[in-house]
């Protein structure tokens, strides 16, 4: 075996102060013959954090809530990290979270017809 990977959907999120960030978090390989246990992450005390459990499988993923508190709309960009272990491996998944803020759009540019 070569260990595993914590796959974070979506990576990065924005949301306004007060809103909450979903992300699903999935095994890959998502056939392995053990669970993982789910550590993190370590948020500061304005962001509030859920797990819809505690372990992950294969069986379907496992949802990560983090709810912000702040009353302020200056922004914050918080880079998070959340722990597996479990059949002796380790993993790490990196997640980003910006608290305010304003969103820029970017045109889609397309090639010639």
């Amino acid at each position: 075996e070569a260990g595993f990977a914590i796959q974070a959907e979506p990576g990065s999120q924005a949301i306004a102060p007060g809103d909450t960030a979903r992300y699903q978090l999935n095994l890959d390989p998502s056939d392995l013959p053990f669970s993982v246990q789910l550590v993190g992450p370590v948020v500061p005390p304005d962001l509030l954090v859920a797990l819809s459990s505690p372990d992950l499988t294969g069986l379907g993923p496992v949802t990560l809530l983090i709810t912000d508190t702040h009353t302020t709309t200056a922004p914050i960009w918080y880079n998070l990290q959340i722990e597996g272990s479990g059949g002796g491996f380790s993993a790490t998944a990196n997640l980003s979270l910006l608290v305010g803020g304003e969103p820029i759009y970017l045109p889609f540019v397309t090639g010639p017809p």
